[in-house]
């Protein structure tokens, strides 16, 4: 199964010209597919699949998250994966974090460019990913400046992007 992140930007007006901010940023993401699953995929498969996705020309990439095995069992070898991988430098790996321990995890390796944080507006969705309340959601958002690690850690340049998330 291949799940796919689309970014679009739209030109604001008939007359502008298609520019590097206006293209559209196609994100695949093998994690989101992987997380869901029972049976657990062994590291090396996933980092050949990951491979394979950069070797037909990927450059966006979300590949993992650092979450407590416990609650996703799949994830429990990103750091493996991640080392095992090495990914190319113009290639940006998105790993997907709910806390501060997953962020810390993430920018450990090395080799995470972007981290993502789930959001969503279902109760049900927050409290089975983030042990989280749709209150506790709005009253405490993960960005780098409500993080005890932002000031070491968020000016090491790595971006933050929100993930959105179906609400059913």
């Amino acid at each position: 199964m291949i799940a796919l992140n689309i970014v679009f930007r739209f030109k604001k007006s008939p007359n502008q010209t298609m520019s590097t901010s206006n293209r559209v940023k196609l994100i695949e993401c093998p994690r989101d597919a992987w997380q869901g699953l029972k049976g657990q995929i062994p590291a090396d498969l996933k980092v050949d699949y990951l491979k394979a996705l950069i070797s037909v020309g990927f450059k966006h990439i979300d590949a993992v998250s650092f979450v407590s095995p416990k609650a996703v069992p799949q994830m429990a070898d990103s750091e493996e994966v991640l080392k095992e991988l090495d990914p190319p430098d113009d290639v940006e790996i998105i790993g997907v974090v709910v806390n501060e321990k997953g962020a810390q995890r993430a920018i450990d390796t090395k080799a995470v460019s972007t981290l993502g944080f789930p959001y969503s507006i279902s109760e049900t969705f927050l409290r089975k990913n983030q042990n989280q309340s749709l209150r506790g959601s709005r009253t405490r958002p993960m960005t780098p400046d409500s993080m005890s690690w932002s000031t070491s850690r968020w000016h090491s340049g790595i971006p933050m992007g929100t993930c959105g998330t179906r609400t059913r």
